[in-house]
Order: structure tokens, then C-alpha cells, then sequence
């Protein structure tokens, strides 16, 4: 959680900054670019990562092994970008985004030069490592892209950025962790038993999420395709992140009792609970508040991605809760459902998205996000219920009192806001200020009183009002010490 939220924390403070600097156009351009490399990424997305942490029993050859084929497919890569930078700038009728592509076909060789013994960081827990792994990385590109941005005011910033980046990522891994890797191929049946449904699950995810600027850059333009992608920046950072956080250290713990149906369950519900607790309020919230929150924190020039952020916000929330079900049978050793999941999803979702932005533009894309995710919220619980044995009752009683809370957090924002606004004369920073300071009152107060009404059963609640006691009683009991002395 503290490497996330630190990560994201940098990531927000640099979105602020650069969406100051420079134009949506700008954002957009690297945005289509990236889309293409996460397109040719799955290709050699192996996922060997996710299969050392299943695999209790991996040997060195498997690390050698899992690390030559990323070798192999990052030089492979490299030089097919390269080579078709002028066919994609053509497709787009855009010569600004070959340059751009020939930069950036290096992040697949520097990706897979990278250390794989760094999975054992995930795999044994040792979540320091992880966090000095990931953070030390994203501190420098961040000083380095934000002082390029102040130099250059154009997209090159992104760019250089996202290298350096990636680059401090590849010598942090041989710092950090003594395996040094050989080139072979030895293990390569045994890790492509398990891996080739990753790379499927890969290829179905890609489609889910990077898709819309691909379609939106093409159909719109550059322009929408930044406004998009940063309303989903807004949107995602405190739901998705959140949970993409507890995912990636639940994982590990989910495969060290993926054979004991009953400590499972116990863990799903355990981890599911405390996801909503956070995750329904953060995208109720930030839908609540987007009409003041994006003029504030990215400028006036972002306007239009208002009503996105609205959509994308609440599909956030619900994408959020989602996403730690596949990793549920991933730690099974059934990667083939995880799959499914995501091939349900594409089966939806891209109906929608094309659909739906020939009637209403750019809004419609968002809209087809939020639908689709409140489609699959209940697929995916289906599949809970179905392999889990995690009734319809529970599953559902998990989410329960955050939403109810979150309903009521989202009227009172919404009818205060005017009154703000007159109160502190227009000033939106302090409207903003008010209105979050409120809502997290409003829920926080809702929760206790739901949870009080339903019996005060355990969970997340009761685990936080008990270290909050322990705190308490901890602090008075150094103040009483400090006395007596």
C-alpha cells in the first residue's frame, strides 16, 4: 500500500503539473503510441513473473529461462516498432507520432534486460524491496520529466521521460537483487503449461483497456484522445490503483492457500470487504465533485473531460471490485476462467464502444465503460458464488454498507455545492476543499452508524475502530508514563 500510494501520489502530483505544461494534444499523441506498444506487448507478455510466484516449487532454470525469453521477445520488438513507425504515423495521418515510435521501441529492450529474480520480491513477500524497487525509479523520472516539460512544452517531455523511467527500473533490479541470469530455454515447456493463458488473459485485457484510444484517436482525434485519457488518470487513481494495490500483495497470499477452499473464502472476503470500504466512496466521491475538481487540479483547458470523469469515476469503483476476482483463480492454478472473465467483458464492451460515440462523441466512450462494468460486476460475483461457494447473500452484504454510505455522502456533496460556491465566493479551491472535508464526514459517519445497526459484525469497520482504540489507549499510556517520570 505505501509503495502505490507513493507511486500514484508522484504520478498525481506529476499529472497537475503537466497538464499545465502542456496540451491535451500532447498528452493524446503518446497516448495512441502507448496504446500500439501495450498492443504488441501481450504478444510477448508471457506473464513468467505471475507464474514464479505460483510456482512454490520454480528452479534457477525457470528464472534463466523466463528472463531469455523476455530478452528475446524485447530485442524482437524493438526492431518491428521501429520498422513500422512510418505505417502507423501514415494510418493516423500524423508524421509527429514516427519520431515518437522510434523513441520509445526502447522500452522493449530495456524491458527485457530487466532482472527477473526481482519476482521474488512479490513471491516471498519482502515488500521493502519491492517498495525501493519501484519507488527510487518513479522519484527520478519524475524530476526528469517535469524539468523537461518546463524546458521543451511539448510531448518529447513524456517520452524522455517514460526512458528514463524504464531505464532506472533495469539497474535498479541488478542492484537490488544478487540473481544474475543466464541465457537459456530449458524450462520453457514447463512455464508455457501455465503462461500461455496468461498471454491470453493479457491479449483480453489489452482489448478492455487500451482500446479506446486507439479507436477514440482514430474516430476523433489526438484532442480526445488526451481529454479521455486523462479523465481516466483522475478517475482511476483512487479506485482501480487502490485495489490494483491490494491485488498485487494479495496475490502471493492467495497461492500459498489456493488448496484450502475454507481460508480462501475467509481471505476473499476479507480483502473484498476492505476494498469496498475504500474504493465505492473514492469513485462516488470523485464523480460527486468532478465539476470543481478538474478545473482546480488540471487547468481550464481540460474542461470537456468533466462529464467523463463523472462516467468513469463510478466505473472505476465497480472496476475496482472486479479485479481482484481473477486473481482468485490465477492463485488456483485456473487461469482459464480468469480468461473467460475477460473474453465476457470484450464480448460487451466492444458493441458499446463503437456504438455508443457515433450518438453521443467522446461522452459515449466513457458511457460504454460504465456500463460494461456494471454488467460484468455481477459475472463476476456469479463466478464468486459458483467456484467460492460464497453466497449471493455475502457477497452482496460485502458492498452493502459502503454503497448506502456513499449514497448519502454523494447527496449531501451535490446539494452543498451551491451553497459553497456562494459562501466562499466562487473560489473553487476552497469549494473543493469543502466539499471533499464533507463527504469523507458524511461517509465516515454513515458507515459507523450502518455498521452499528447491523450489530457491529466484524470486519474492516471493527478492525479500524479497535487500532484506533489500541492507539489511543497506547498514546495516553506513553503520556501517563511521560508523567510519572
Amino acid at each position: 500500500m505505501g509503495l502505490r500510494m507513493s507511486v500514484r501520489a508522484i504520478g498525481f502530483i506529476s499529472t497537475i503539473i503537466l497538464a499545465r505544461l502542456l496540451s491535451p494534444e500532447d498528452f493524446g499523441l503518446v497516448a495512441i503510441i502507448m496504446s500500439f506498444f501495450a498492443l504488441i506487448n501481450i504478444v510477448g507478455d508471457f506473464g513468467f513473473e505471475t507464474v514464479l510466484i505460483q510456482k512454490q516449487n520454480a528452479t534457477v532454470d525457470h528464472y534463466n529461462t523466463a528472463w531469455s525469453f523476455n530478452l528475446t521477445f524485447g530485442l524482437f520488438a524493438f526492431i518491428t516498432v521501429a520498422g513500422l513507425s512510418g505505417v502507423i504515423a501514415d494510418f493516423y495521418g500524423n508524421p509527429k507520432l514516427q519520431p515518437i515510435m522510434l523513441m520509445l521501441s526502447l522500452l522493449f529492450l530495456v524491458d527485457g534486460l530487466q532482472n527477473i529474480g526481482v519476482a521474488d520480491f512479490r513471491k516471498n513477500m519482502t515488500f521493502d524491496k519491492e517498495f525501493k524497487f519501484r519507488l527510487i525509479p518513479k522519484i527520478i523520472s519524475f524530476f526528469c520529466t517535469i524539468s523537461l516539460a518546463f524546458w521543451l512544452r511539448n510531448y518529447w517531455a513524456l517520452v524522455i521521460g517514460s526512458l528514463v523511467w524504464k531505464c532506472c527500473l533495469l539497474i535498479n533490479s541488478y542492484i537490488l537483487h544478487n540473481f544474475r541470469p543466464k541465457f537459456t530455454f530449458s524450462a520453457g515447456k514447463d512455464l508455457f503449461n501455465f503462461s500461455k493463458w496468461l498471454m491470453i488473459n493479457n491479449f483480453f485485457y489489452f482489448v478492455n483497456t487500451r482500446s479506446p484510444e486507439m479507436i477514440i484517436g482514430k474516430i476523433l482525434s489526438p484532442q480526445a484522445t488526451g481529454l479521455f485519457t486523462m479523465a481516466q488518470e483522475i478517475s482511476d487513481m483512487p479506485t482501480v490503483e487502490i485495489a490494483a494495490t491490494v491485488n498485487r500483495a494479495s496475490y502471493p497470499g492467495y497461492s500459498k492457500i489456493s488448496h484450502q477452499v475454507g481460508k480462501l473464502q475467509d481471505l476473499y472476503i476479507n480483502i473484498m470487504s476492505s476494498i469496498s470500504l475504500i474504493v465505492v466512496p473514492a469513485g462516488v466521491g470523485v464523480s460527486s465533485i468532478a465539476k470543481t475538481l478538474v478545473p482546480v487540479v488540471l487547468g481550464a483547458q481540460w474542461y470537456e473531460s468533466i462529464i467523463l470523469v463523472q462516467y468513469l469515476a463510478i466505473g472505476g469503483s465497480l472496476l475496482a471490485l472486479n479485479s481482484n476476482t481473477g486473481y482468485i483463480f490465477i492463485a488456483m492454478g485456473q487461469p482459464k476462467i480468469s480468461c473467460m472473465m475477460g473474453f465476457i467483458r470484450i464480448i460487451i464492451f466492444i458493441p458499446l464502444l463503437i456504438g455508443l460515440p457515433i450518438f453521443y462523441g467522446l461522452e459515449g466512450v466513457a458511457l460504454a465503460v460504465l456500463l460494461t462494468t456494471i454488467v460484468t460486476f455481477f459475472f463476476y460475483s456469479s463466478l464468486i458464488n459458483l467456484k467460492l461457494k460464497i453466497s449471493w447473500r455475502r457477497i452482496l452484504a460485502l458492498h452493502f454498507r459502503p454503497a448506502i454510505a456513499s449514497v448519502a455522502m454523494w447527496l449531501c456533496v451535490s446539494a452543498s455545492q451551491p451553497l459553497f460556491y456562494e459562501l466562499y465566493n466562487q473560489t473553487e479551491f476552497l469549494v473543493l476543499i469543502s466539499m471533499v472535508v464533507l463527504g469523507a464526514v458524511v461517509y465516515g459517519l454513515s458507515i459507523i452508524l450502518l455498521w452499528i445497526l447491523a450489530g457491529r459484525p466484524w470486519g474492516p469497520e471493527s478492525k479500524i475502530i479497535e487500532y484506533s482504540i489500541n492507539q489511543l489507549v497506547k498514546r495516553k499510556n506513553i503520556m501517563a508514563s511521560k508523567k510519572t517520570k
